[in-house]
């Protein structure tokens, strides 16, 4: 099966027919000749994915590193989108690291008005810890309290709703240009 993906074509090949599952990803042109219009529409996309496979680790404490750190990625891409959306390029991104504070901060300036004003809240809370890789290396003791699973995927759903229509439209008119 072969199926259009964002920028890409991805082929999934059942374990019948090659002896084992393999999911293969054919990127043209290569990601590091996307354009800015291509990248804000795959970073929606990969945003999405992110916060999919935060949720599919459930709501129960077990995975609780794991599970941030995909929402993390997922807010980041997302607010990325929206900058480059509004004309940004990859430099302005690199500037801006990992941070979500900086990229909630720049999406804002560049006009981004959250439907949900719960998000900036959930860059407060998750920000530190995204940017400093807190959930991939463990580098704070103590106690840590986040947001419910499901709360933090209701914000992250509203925030795509608000973003993702700019990131296909910015595309769709680049891509015709």
């Amino acid at each position: 099966m072969v199926a259009a993906g964002l920028g890409g074509d991805i082929t999934y090949c059942p374990a019948e027919e090659q002896g084992v599952g393999v999911i293969t990803i054919r990127h043209e042109p290569p990601v590091a000749a996307l354009s800015t219009w291509q990248l804000c529409l795959r970073f929606a996309g990969y945003a999405e994915d992110y916060a999919t496979a935060a949720m599919a680790l459930g709501e129960a404490a077990n995975f609780f590193s794991a599970r941030y750190f995909l929402f993390g990625h997922a807010f980041e891409l997302i607010l990325k989108s929206y900058i480059l959306s509004k004309g940004a390029d990859e430099r302005k991104l690199r500037e801006l690291s990992h941070s979500l504070v900086k990229a909630y901060v720049e999406a804002k300036h560049l006009g981004y008005s959250p439907s949900d004003l719960r998000l900036e809240t959930i860059v407060d809370w998750i920000g530190a810890y995204h940017e400093h890789q807190d959930f991939r290396y463990a580098k704070t003791q103590g106690v840590t309290t986040m947001p419910g699973a499901a709360e933090t995927l209701a914000i992250f759903k509203n925030t795509h709703a608000d973003i993702y229509p700019l990131a296909r439209a910015f595309y769709t008119e680049r891509s015709r240009a």
